[in-house]
C-alpha cells in the first residue's frame, strides 16, 4: 500500500491497482496494474455543476490516513478542492484503498464556507471519465442492477444508464476485462451509472432529487460511498465481491431463503409470465402438481404464492384489504373451490411439498372496511405529518 505525490500526480495504490489525482486538473484516473491498462482518465469530482464557467483559482490540497475497519487494513487518500470564488462549497473527495481487497471505496464531503444554506443534491465521484481510452472493447457486455420492475438483464452492447450499480465486461484481445461499480454504504442517497458509447465516457453519481442541506459554516461527511472494482477479470466473481462488500458495509442481515418462488401475480402478467390467469387458489395448486411431477422437489423445496391483488380502481375502492379472511379472498377471485380457504389451499401445498406464501397491503385498505372500522385508521389533517423530519429541513 502507496500513497505518493510525484509532481502534480498524486497516487494511492495497492498491488493491484492504482488511483491518481492531478492536483492542477482536477482530473483522475485508474490503472490495472497486471494489466498495464487505463480503465479510465479525466475523471472530475463535481458538486453540482451545472456548465457555468467557475471562477479561476481553485486549489487543491491532498492528506492521507490509515484505516482499518472490516474490510481490513489500508489508507484513504482525501483530496479537498477549495473554490476561488463563486457559490461552490468546499469539497473533498475520499479514496479508499485496502491492502488485500481488489475493489475502492469512493466517498465525498463537502463544506459551506458562505453565509448561507446550500444544498447539495448530484455529486459526481467519477464524472464523464474517458472509459479505455485509446482501446475498444469487444464482446461487450453490460449488466444493470434496478430494482422494483426493472429488467436486469445482460446486454450486449457498450452504453447503459442505470441505478444503484452496473457490470461492464468485454475482451481486449484475447483477455477479459470487466468492471464493477455500485452503492457500497447507503445512507441519504441513490447512485446513478452511465457508460456513454457515442462520448465513450463513463459516470457514476450519488444523487438526491430533493438534496442534502448544509447550513453555513458547517461540514457534512456524507456516509454514502461507492465500490470501484476494475481488475477482476472474472464478471460473476467481481459481482460476488461488490455484494458481499455491500452487505459487509450496511450490516445487513436479511432473512434470505435458498428456494424458488412461483408468484401467482407475476406469472399471470404478459410482461412477465406467460400471461395466464392463474393467481387463484385452484391454479396455483395445480402448478404445484406440475412442480412435483416434473421431480423439481428433488432438488430444491418450492414455494407458492397466491397474491390477492385486487385492487382499489375496480370496485369503488373495496378490496380484500384490511378484511383478510377467507370471505373476501374469495369474493374477489383469490381463494376458488375446491380450495375456497387459505387452510384447504395451505393443507394441499404442503401435502403436494410445497411451502404456501401469501401478502397483504397494509397501506391500501379497503374503502368499506375504513368505513366500518375509521378508529383504525389515520385521522386528521397529516399535511405537516413529516415537516419537522430531518429530510424535510429546511421546511419548503
Amino acid at each position: 500500500m502507496e500513497v505518493a505525490q510525484s509532481g502534480d500526480q498524486v497516487a494511492i495504490a495497492n498491488a493491484a491497482f492504482s488511483l491518481s489525482y492531478n492536483l492542477k486538473s482536477g482530473a483522475w484516473s485508474a490503472t490495472d496494474l497486471a494489466a498495464q491498462t487505463t480503465v479510465f482518465t479525466n475523471a472530475r469530482f463535481t458538486v453540482d455543476e451545472i456548465g457555468w464557467k467557475k471562477p479561476a483559482g481553485a486549489t487543491r490540497e491532498w492528506n492521507q490516513s490509515e484505516v482499518s475497519d472490516d474490510f481490513g487494513t489500508g489508507r484513504t487518500l482525501t483530496i479537498t478542492e477549495t473554490p476561488g470564488g463563486g457559490y461552490a462549497p468546499v469539497k473533498s473527495l475520499h479514496i479508499t484503498v485496502y491492502d488485500k481487497q481488489p475493489f475502492a471505496a469512493l466517498g465525498f464531503s463537502v463544506t459551506n464556507q458562505r453565509a448561507f444554506p446550500m444544498r447539495v443534491a448530484r455529486i459526481g465521484v467519477i464524472d464523464k471519465a474517458s472509459f479505455l481510452p485509446g482501446k475498444k472493447l469487444t464482446q461487450p457486455q453490460v449488466l444493470r442492477g434496478g430494482a422494483g420492475a426493472q429488467k436486469n438483464q445482460v446486454e450486449n452492447l457498450a452504453a447503459i444508464d442505470t441505478h444503484n450499480n452496473l457490470l461492464i465486461t468485454g475482451k481486449l484481445g484475447d483477455q477479459r476485462h470487466s468492471l464493477v461499480a455500485g452503492g457500497l454504504r447507503y445512507g441519504e442517497f441513490l447512485r446513478r451509472l452511465v457508460l456513454d458509447d457515442k462520448k465513450n465516457e463513463l459516470t457514476v453519481t450519488i444523487e438526491d432529487p430533493i438534496g442534502k442541506p448544509v447550513p453555513p459554516g458547517t461540514t457534512y461527511s456524507a456516509a454514502d460511498t461507492v465500490f470501484l472494482d476494475i481488475v477482476t477479470r472474472d464478471p460473476f466473481a467481481s459481482l460476488e465481491t461488490y455484494g458481499l462488500a455491500m452487505r459487509t458495509a450496511n450490516k445487513a442481515n436479511p432473512k434470505s431463503y435458498d428456494f424458488p418462488t412461483l408468484c401467482g401475480w407475476l406469472v399471470s402478467q404478459g410482461s412477465y409470465g406467460e400471461g395466464r390467469p392463474i393467481n387463484n387458489s385452484k391454479d396455483l395448486v395445480e402448478q404445484m402438481e406440475l412442480a412435483a411431477k416434473s421431480g423439481l422437489l428433488e432438488h430444491t423445496p418450492v414455494a407458492i404464492r397466491l397474491e390477492p391483488d385486487f385492487y382499489c380502481d375496480r370496485n369503488y375502492g373495496d378490496t380484500q384489504q384490511g378484511w383478510w379472511n377467507d370471505e373476501m379472498w374469495s369474493k374477489y377471485g383469490s381463494l376458488t373451490p375446491p380450495y375456497e380457504t387459505f387452510a384447504k389451499f395451505n393443507g394441499k401445498l404442503r401435502e403436494l411439498g410445497g411451502i404456501p406464501f401469501t401478502y397483504i397491503q397494509t397501506n391500501m385498505p379497503s374503502n368499506d372496511f375504513a368505513l366500518a372500522h375509521p378508529e383504525w385508521m389515520m385521522g386528521g389533517d397529516i399535511s405537516r405529518l413529516h415537516a419537522e423530519h430531518r429530510h424535510h429541513m429546511p421546511w419548503v
